[in-house]
C-alpha cells in the first residue's frame, strides 16, 4: 500500500503537525495543498505559514527506495517556483519509511562555471523508534497515526493499535477530528502489516468501525489500497450485477439506476485518488453519467487522463454524446 494517500490526508487536516515532525520550532499556522507542477509530477504536500516570512514547506513521503528522490524533490522545487512564481525561502523535506530507503543517496549539486558548486541538499527523516519515542512524549495526538510507521516489529503494532487508538479517544479534540486521526492510524496500520479484511483491523482498533470514516470508506473502495485499479473495476463490477439482480425483483430500470449510481461514486473515488481532488465541473460531470455504457468509458478516461483539464475535457465529450 502507498502511503501517499494517508501522508496527504494527515498533512491536508492537520498541516500544524508537519512543522512539528521535520524538527522546525516556528510559531506559526500552515495550510496544506498538493501542486501538480508538470503532468504527472506533483508534490506530495505544500505547507504555507501565515507568516510570509518564514519558508514554504516543500515534502515528500518516500515509502521505497528511490535513488533519485533527492533529484526529484530538487527539480520539484524548481518547477514550483516556476508555476508560482515564488522567489523566496523553501524547506525541502522528504520523509522516508525505513531507513534502508535513505542510505546512500547521492547528494543534489550543480556545478556550475568558475568551479562554483551549488549543493540543494533537502532535510532526510527516516520514521523510526527515536521518533515514536518523540511523538509519545509530545501529546500531540495529530502524529499518533504514524506510530505503526516507526515500529518495526509487526506483532507489537498488532498489540498496541488498540492502545493509540485510545490515545486518540483521550485527546481534547473534536469527535470529528478524533474519527479523522482513528481512520489514518487503520491506513498506516493496513501499510505496516498488508491488507485485511474489515473486522480483523477493526479488532486490532479495539472494536471501532474503521468504515464508518471518510479515510475507512475510501480504503474499502481501493481494495484497501493493495491492487487499487483492479479493486475498484471490480467494485464498480460488482455495484452493477448488485444493481441488476436487484431489479429482477423491482425492475430492471431501478436496478440499472443504482448500479450507475455506485458506478458514478467509484469514479469520483479514482479521481480524488489520482488528483487529491475533483473540480465542481468534474463532479457534476460524473454525476450526470447517464448509463453504464458511459460510465465505463469515464472509467477507463480517468485512469488515462494526464491531468484535471484532460479529463474535464473527456467528460465533456462524453456528456455530449449522452444528449
Amino acid at each position: 500500500m502507498s502511503t501517499d494517500f494517508p501522508f496527504y490526508r494527515l498533512a491536508t487536516e492537520f498541516p500544524d503537525a508537519i512543522p512539528w515532525l521535520l524538527g522546525l520550532k516556528v510559531q506559526a499556522s500552515y495550510t496544506a495543498g498538493s501542486v501538480t507542477l508538470k503532468k504527472e509530477h506533483r508534490l506530495d504536500a505544500v505547507l504555507l505559514p501565515d507568516d510570509p516570512q518564514l519558508p514554504r514547506l516543500l515534502v515528500e513521503f518516500q515509502g521505497f527506495r528511490d535513488e533519485d528522490i533527492l533529484r526529484r524533490i530538487a527539480s520539484s522545487a524548481a518547477l514550483y517556483c516556476e508555476k508560482e512564481r515564488y522567489s523566496g525561502v523553501l524547506h525541502l523535506a522528504v520523509v522516508f519509511t525505513e531507513e534502508a530507503f535513505a542510505k546512500d543517496l547521492e547528494p543534489v549539486c550543480l556545478q556550475l562555471a568558475e568551479q562554483r558548486v551549488v549543493s540543494l541538499q533537502p532535510q532526510c527523516l527516516v520514521l523510526g523508534p527515536d521518533l515514536e519515542a518523540k511523538i509519545l512524549a509530545s501529546g500531540r495526538p495529530e502524529l499518533i497515526p504514524l506510530l505503526p510507521l516507526c515500529v518495526r516489529s509487526r506483532a507489537r503494532i498488532r498489540e498496541e493499535t488498540a492502545e493509540w487508538r485510545k490515545r486518540i479517544d483521550a485527546s481534547p479534540l473534536q469527535l470529528a477530528e478524533k474519527g479523522q486521526l482513528i481512520g489514518l492510524l487503520g491506513a498506516f496500520v493496513l501499510h505496516r502489516l498488508g491488507s485485511m479484511g474489515v473486522s480483523e483491523i477493526n479488532r486490532l482498533l479495539g472494536g471501532f468501525m474503521l468504515e464508518d470514516t471518510q479515510v475507512g470508506r475510501e480504503l474499502m473502495e481501493m481494495g484497501r489500497i493493495k491492487g487499487y485499479d483492479e479493486g475498484l473495476e471490480k467494485g464498480i463490477e460488482k455495484g452493477i450485477e448488485k444493481g441488476i439482480e436487484k431489479g429482477r425483483a423491482e425492475g430492471i430500470e431501478k436496478g440499472l439506476e443504482k448500479g450507475l449510481v455506485s458506478a458514478r461514486n467509484n469514479i469520483l473515488n479514482l479521481v480524488t485518488f489520482r488528483f487529491r481532488s475533483a473540480s465542481p465541473r468534474i463532479i457534476h460531470l460524473i454525476g450526470h453519467l447517464s448509463s453504464l455504457e458511459t460510465a465505463s468509458s469515464a472509467l477507463l478516461a480517468v485512469f488515462a487522463a494526464e491531468s484535471l483539464e484532460a479529463l474535464e475535457a473527456t467528460l465533456s465529450a462524453l456528456a455530449a454524446d449522452d444528449e
